[in-house]
């Protein structure tokens, strides 16, 4: 591992509120920031997330007051939308965190969990779903 690997390794949270951008362009997801919202990143079938500008769709809502758990599912209700019973059978999902720390994640099928570590907390968490 090299050592700009084992420093984004221990980044968390606290440093996305900071604007770090380094943690979320060290993954290989899709990711979108804005350094006076927040980030959210997406992961599952990626042209759906693209075709919605997904990412962007979630820091957007957070622009516009939607907390991190609303914006990602307002970006899951708009891949249902537009492509109707074709995603039944994929998985997306959407994380997001907000300048406040406030962390919210949605997908479109049970079972995505994520991690969320900071000075208050240390805990697996499961996604609420579409299906």
């Amino acid at each position: 591992m090299t050592g700009e690997s084992k420093r984004a390794a221990s980044l968390g949270v606290e440093s996305v509120q900071q604007g770090n951008k380094q943690w979320w362009t060290d993954h290989t997801m899709s990711y979108d920031w804005h350094n006076e919202i927040g980030a959210a990143t997406a992961t599952g079938m990626g042209e759906e997330v693209i075709r919605i500008c997904g990412t962007h769709t979630v820091v957007e809502g957070m622009r516009q007051g939607l907390s991190p758990q609303q914006a990602c599912r307002a970006a899951v209700e708009r891949i249902v939308r537009v492509r109707g019973e074709k995603v039944k059978e994929l998985q997306i999902a959407f994380l997001a965190v907000n300048k406040k720390g406030e962390v919210g994640a949605y997908s479109l099928q049970k079972g995505f969990s994520y991690a969320v570590k900071c000075n208050l907390e240390e805990k697996l968490h499961f996604a609420e779903s579409w299906y």
